[in-house]
């Protein structure tokens, strides 16, 4: 199996932001355009959260957050409400009286 934070990590860097922003990694007839503007700008706006808060602050609140399906998991525990992932993420906590449920990321105008 997949490790999940790895897999996260990768999807939404590399699929989830660029399109997004509108992005994709290629075109129609399969030409590779990983540097469309689109991308470059959906990059540039991922970056931008480490240029303003630094690394290191990032990396340690990040540290103090549980892992994912482990009992300090942050979002069954209540202390992260919302996170970008996979539909199928959580799905024995889903459900008419589960604890969180799924939605879709709302999308610029």
């Amino acid at each position: 199996m997949v490790d999940r934070k790895i897999f996260l990590s990768i999807w939404v860097n590399n699929v989830f932001w660029p399109i997004i922003f509108g992005g994709s990694w290629d075109d129609a007839n399969g030409k590779l355009t990983a540097n469309q503007q689109a991308n470059v700008d959906a990059i540039a706006y991922e970056a931008s959260y480490y240029k303003e808060f630094g690394i290191d602050p990032l990396t340690k609140f990040k540290s103090g957050m549980g892992g994912m399906n482990t009992p300090q998991d942050p979002i069954i525990t209540g202390k992260l409400a919302m996170m970008i992932g996979w539909e199928n993420f959580y799905n024995d906590e889903r459900g008419a009286d589960g604890p969180s449920g799924g939605a879709p990321f709302p999308y610029s105008a």
